[in-house]
């Protein structure tokens, strides 16, 4: 071929590739185009529906009946947020390696082996025939987008060449088992404790467990102060550790296991949880009452939740919903407002199995008798590679959990891989997750409810996560739900490590405590504040150790009980959209409390930029505002305080680990930091005996030694927090250099961190980086006629839409939208969608 000819063709094939790009782009952007109505015809809807939108692409659906109101709110999910779905089912079902290859085998092999997939058919089987064809309208809304709008598929389906499945109404569940299992922190927690007894014996771990502070406060508060003890002391961890140790073999990997489960399935840090109030008007005859709601999460894109409005006749409810699921975790409807917050319940535990050391495919069971394992076959299939054949093993209590290990043995033949099955031990697990309890058909009459029985009456399925439910009606009465299932564990059972599993007392009994408690109603401080503190400070029944910090209810508490006291205003949505933004942290008041002192004390021996910090430190109001340098000072002096008390006794893989429970390490600090000779604040790497005073200064130097680095050759009023504390809003495709500008949102300068209001975890390894946010906010004065409500992201979930992150800016500067709460579409939507039966004429 001629030089000129091969140039040709060079040219030809470069003008081909631009060609398809462009009709590519063009292709997956048509679907934001908004031009005029449009009129689908379905088969599975009964009359018209008719779907309004926002400038913001929020829908409002108006329908003549309730099953076509979810055939619509499957409709606008799929049409909006398809492949979000369709990646929360696949991680549910460990079918993520199908479309994106062998680097989440791994993950799917474990989402196997928790048995979601299982789960979800049991439960399916034993729903009501009223929400089972609820789930099947919301189905067939979702198979409508599918089966004929793939034309408006975001790209993502196009980017990784592969068409979504059929949505199946177990699909839903799938979604909502993958939520519970996100929020539970005892799947990890339990793990990472077994490694610290594991290396450092039971008795130091169990030192590690923090209590909750008796006077901070609780969800069943009738009073905004606690004048005095009770005789009711604390919940103590009660274990007899000389039996437990001779019990006790523990030697698992599967830590980094479920830490990668749960980032896969999009828990990036560990203080996943909720703020949510409600206050009575303090001010005249009037009987409104102000509820607010800010769940928090890893913000990821697309974003956690959507927000609609839809309008029928059973209901009138506007909210917020999760793609996927139908029915509304927060909303209000004519009658009713309501918002939710985890209660941290212990809901999982695991139990160490013994094999029988002369067979290989045996287990010791708790009658002390050799039984045979349980092998089922089952195949993950890989993109691009050969499928991973591989058996699940099952003993009478669950599924064999800790074998996600065999994911390396690719290349085995199926006699290869079940010799592998070698181990002395093996780990099984209860959750309350793996029962049958109908959570779809509480959202669903939660939604239509219109008065405390009615919604109590709808929470009487709930069982996995145990939330606790916000509610006010509109007569002002003001409660709070606490619905889910208690684990009703035996005696001896180990509350926070692994348990023997061959010993029927060291078991969870077959029946279950389900709690469904208003025992909050219309308290005497005319408020009611959850904030994933303690539920109560005289509850006999041990519920969990995995209290967040009680900063954040401090901080709420504070704020509403000045407007009591002071009697003279009025709360309002105003004071509560302002209390939602704040980042004053009571935790880092208590603490410099202690610390200020003690740097005082030191600073004769300081040189100037070490005195400047400790002014910086000692006249900070404790806001870790983005734009101001003490809460960098004070965050970097916390993490090497944190670190120069934990990590020389536990080594720096365990303290790790800690430290990345939420709260355990802080809470632990807290409760031992007035103490000025507990043995933590030794160096056990020295000879010398350390106190808490030469750790603290140790700490502060270390500080702003880092720091230092970080801000090279600039004045220490310059090290501004947002600079070194921001958020990433990532998707799943965020690693692909080509997209990573397309679809990931950031940095942006944030403030807080977890123990404000305004929640901003932060990651104490990785130099403040912000992990963990609001992922909505949302805010009802019954005597308005609207919500206030943002999230981090947008309602659609392609990333070419404009729709996509134009709520994130509105979000992070403490913005909101209005949304009325009319059953009839203001001015401010329009008509977009109108949908008719397939035989209807026109």
């Amino acid at each position: 071929m001629s030089i000129f000819n091969k140039f040709a063709a060079i040219i030809l094939s470069v003008l081909i590739v631009s060609l398809a790009v462009l009709y590519f782009i063009d292709k997956i952007t048509s679907a934001d185009v908004e031009t005029g109505v449009s009129y689908p015809k379905a088969e599975a809807v009964k009359s018209d529906i008719q779907i309004f939108r926002n400038k913001y692409g929020i829908p409002h659906v108006v329908a003549k009946n309730q099953p076509d109101s979810y055939f619509a709110l499957g409709y606008l999910h799929a049409g909006d947020r398809l492949w979000q779905m369709d990646m929360l089912r696949r991680t549910a079902s460990g079918r993520l390696s199908e479309v994106f290859g062998k680097k989440y085998l791994e993950n799917d092999h474990f989402m196997r082996c928790l048995g979601i997939d299982e789960i979800a058919d049991k439960t399916y089987s034993q729903m009501p025939d009223e929400t089972k064809s609820i789930l099947d309208s919301y189905a067939a809304g979702v198979n409508y987008v599918i089966q004929n709008e793939q034309a408006n598929y975001s790209f993502e389906f196009s980017y990784l060449e592969y068409k979504p499945e059929l949505w199946r109404p177990t699909d839903c569940i799938l979604v909502q088992r993958l939520s519970a299992f996100r929020s539970s922190s005892g799947f990890i927690t339990d793990l990472i404790f077994g490694d610290i007894a594991d290396k450092k014996g039971i008795r130091e771990a169990i030192y590690y467990i923090p209590q909750y502070p008796y006077f901070a406060p609780c969800v069943y508060d009738e009073k905004s102060e606690i004048e005095e003890r009770t005789d009711k002391p604390n919940f103590q961890f009660d274990l007899d550790t000389n039996e437990y140790e001779n019990l006790f073999e523990f030697n698992s990997d599967l830590s980094q296991t479920v830490r990668t489960a749960r980032t896969i399935s999009g828990v990036r840090g560990t203080s996943a949880g909720s703020n949510v109030w409600v206050m009575k008007k303090t001010i005249g005859e009037r009987s409104g009452v102000v509820l607010a709601n800010d769940p928090h999460s890893s913000l990821n894109l697309p974003a956690q939740w959507y927000q609609v409005h839809i309008s029928c006749p059973e209901f009138n409810t506007v909210g917020l919903t999760s793609p996927g699921i139908p029915g509304f975790y927060i909303g209000r409807n004519d009658s009713i407002v309501w918002g939710v917050a985890d209660i941290k319940i212990d809901d999982c535990d695991y139990f160490i199995e013994k094999t029988d050391s002369a067979h290989s495919d045996k287990y010791i069971d708790m009658n002390g008798e050799s039984r045979k394992f349980k092998f089922v076959k089952d195949t993950i299939k890989i993109k691009g590679e050969i499928n991973f054949v591989f058996y699940k093993r099952y003993t009478e209590r669950s599924i064999v959990i800790s074998d996600t290990r065999i994911a390396n043995y690719l290349n085995m033949s199926e006699s290869d891989i079940l010799n592998k099955f070698v181990d002395k031990y093996c780990l099984t697990y209860r959750w309350t997750g793996t029962e049958v309890t109908d959570e779809i058909s509480s959202l669903i009459g939660i939604s239509s409810s219109r008065s405390i029985d009615e919604f109590e009456s709808a929470l009487l399925s709930w069982g996995s996560p145990a939330v606790n439910f916000v509610f006010a009606d509109k007569d002002a009465n003001i409660s709070v739900l606490s619905a889910g299932i208690v684990p009703n564990r035996n005696e001896k059972c180990n509350l926070i490590l692994p348990n023997p599993g061959r010993y029927e007392d060291f078991g969870w009994k077959d029946d279950f405590n389900i709690i469904v408690s208003d025992v909050g109603s219309n308290p005497e401080k005319n408020y009611i504040i959850a904030a994933n503190n303690k539920l109560s400070r005289d509850h006999d029944e041990f519920l969990s150790y995995y209290w967040e910090p009680p900063s954040r209810a401090d901080r709420i508490n504070e704020l509403l009980k000045e407007f009591i006291q002071a009697n003279d205003d009025e709360y309002t949505s105003i004071d509560a959209r302002r209390m939602q933004n704040d980042v004053m942290s009571a935790y880092a008041s208590d603490l410099l409390k202690v610390l200020i002192p003690v740097l005082i004390g030191n600073q004769n021996n300081m040189n100037e930029q070490e005195k400047q910090a400790l002014i910086l430190l000692a006249e900070w109001d404790n806001n870790l505002f983005p734009h101001t340098a003490a809460p960098t000072i004070y965050t970097s002096l916390l993490e090497r305080l944190l670190y120069n008390t934990f990590a020389d006794e536990l080594g720096d893989d365990l303290y790790n680990e800690y430290s990345m429970i939420s709260g355990f390490a802080g809470n632990k600090l807290a409760e031992i930091v007035n103490n000025k000779r507990d043995l933590r604040f030794d160096d056990v790497n020295t000879e010398e005996k350390e106190v808490r005073d030469y750790i603290i200064l140790k700490s502060f130097r270390e500080a702003l030694g880092r720091l230092n680095l970080i801000y090279p050759d600039s004045d220490i009023k310059d090290w501004k927090y947002g600079a070194v504390h921001g958020y990433i809003l990532r998707h799943k495709l965020s690693g692909d250099k080509l997209l990573e500008g397309t679809v990931t949102v950031g940095p942006i300068e944030a403030g807080g961190d977890n123990t404000t209001i305004n929640n901003g975890e932060r990651n104490y390894n990785k130099h403040f980086e912000a992990l963990t946010g609001a992922t909505v906010r949302f805010i009802s004065d019954s005597e308005e006629e609207y919500i206030y409500t943002s999230i981090p992201g947008g309602s659609s979930g392609n990333p070419l839409s404009k729709h996509y992150q134009d709520q994130i800016y509105l979000w992070h500067n403490g913005g909101y939208l209005t949304l009325s709460v009319s059953a009839v579409p203001d001015e401010t939507f329009e008509l977009k969608t109108l949908i008719r039966k397939s035989d209807q004429k026109e």
